[in-house]
């Protein structure tokens, strides 16, 4: 109700006490009705969801974002990234095995970027590095694209339409790849909740046992 009338998270009492006008009551009982009768998921309804404690645009052309790496940005990849000695410095990783002085990732790689909510969170997490951000949809890159300029990460986040690695140079080097790729395996794409089946197929479906793409992210990385 509070997006819908564009009234802000945190309302205090005397708003949420106002009386609503008849043509505000009918837009939203016309959202619960989408919501309850078509299953669509209010993330479309409402073209928001938050990732990271961010807001995201999203529509149909895109995933709602809803992936554990969230937590994973939030702790900085701790304890995945240590140094070499098992510790864990809060300022960030070090680049090579046998080194102790811990580093920040200079330059990053989001892997099937969909709308771009892990790039952008990636660059918040890490605010001298360069993320790429890549995506073989070029409906989803357009919707990535609104929300890099949304968060005003231009100057650190670039798009890139690109099969996984296709277009990527190959003199490019990543300190840190991330990726939320399609994991959906065949038995489960034809049983999918009536929420998911509003979601792109290309962001869900990975083959008969969901690893196609990994697969695919591990042989080349």
């Amino acid at each position: 109700m509070l997006q819908t009338l564009s009234l802000d998270w945190s309302a205090d009492e005397q708003i949420l006490d106002a009386r609503l006008l008849p043509s505000e009551k009918q837009q939203i009982i016309e959202l619960l009705a989408q919501r309850i009768n078509g299953r669509v998921p209010l993330g479309y309804l409402l073209n928001v969801a938050y990732f990271c404690k961010q807001p995201y645009y999203v529509d149909s052309r895109v995933l709602i974002p809803r992936s554990p790496i969230a937590e994973l940005i939030d702790n900085r990849f701790m304890p995945l990234m240590t140094d070499g000695a098992g510790i864990n410095p809060k300022q960030g990783v070090n680049r090579l095995p046998h080194s102790d002085q811990p580093y920040i990732p200079e330059r990053i790689l989001d892997l099937c970027t969909g709308s771009g909510c892990i790039a952008i969170a990636l660059a918040y997490a890490f605010h001298d590095a360069v993320v790429d951000a890549v995506d073989l949809s070029r409906d989803a890159l357009e919707v990535a694209a609104i929300n890099v300029d949304h968060h005003l990460k231009d100057d650190q986040v670039s798009l890139i339409e690109s099969n996984l690695f296709d277009k990527i140079p190959a003199q490019r080097q990543y300190d840190l790849i991330v990726s939320n790729p399609p994991y959906v395996d065949a038995s489960d794409m034809a049983d999918l909740p009536a929420e998911f089946q509003h979601e792109p197929d290309l962001a869900l479906a990975a083959g008969q046992d969901g690893l196609d793409i990994v697969r695919k992210i591990l042989a080349r990385a």
